[in-house]
């Protein structure tokens, strides 16, 4: 039994020497790297941006009837500029809403309206309403976001019952 042993061992010694091994290249040291930070990306301003753009007037003259029934109708209300016959009964006289632990106001300053919200910075501040994106069921409102960018506020409005709310409930979102 012994014996048997060793020339178990001696062959698992033999096998393990004979045994095909693979020849590995180390890899080359990892070089350093310096990357350019990238910039923000710049919107164009909305003049060069639209250069080529003959809007939705352009139609009128030569198709009356079809842009009369586009103009009212919620591809032509999808998005647009605040109006005061559509915008004014949301904003004025100026209204709040709780969401979590946030009020969000609304209010309409001169000409122009205003959704006073936690936002950029972690600061509670009034943001302008520049466009206003959807008309029914519901209406979101962007803002100024920086750098020639538009951000949607999370304050929604519902037409029909002339109601604010957070487009995300009660959950308590911050910046």
């Amino acid at each position: 039994m012994f014996l048997g042993g060793i020339a178990a061992g001696v062959v698992g010694l033999v096998a393990w020497a004979l045994w095909p091994q693979k020849k590995y290249t180390p890899l080359p040291a990892p070089v350093a790297v310096s990357l350019k930070k990238a910039e923000p990306y710049v919107m164009p301003d909305e003049k060069t941006a639209f250069a080529q753009y003959a809007g939705s007037q352009s139609c009128r003259e030569c198709h009356a009837d079809q842009f009369a029934k586009w103009r009212g109708s919620h591809h032509g209300l999808a998005e647009r500029k605040p109006d005061p016959k559509l915008d004014d009964p949301a904003f004025v006289p100026t209204r709040s809403f709780q969401h979590g632990t946030q009020t969000t106001e609304a209010r309409k300053t001169g000409s122009d309206y205003e959704l006073t919200a936690l936002g950029f910075g972690n600061k509670v501040t009034p943001y302008r309403v520049e466009r206003v994106i959807g008309h029914d069921p519901l209406r979101q409102f962007l803002v100024d976001g920086g750098h020639g960018r538009l951000q949607a506020m999370e304050a929604c409005l519902d037409p029909k019952k002339n109601e604010w709310f957070n487009v995300y409930g009660n959950e308590d979102r911050k910046p």
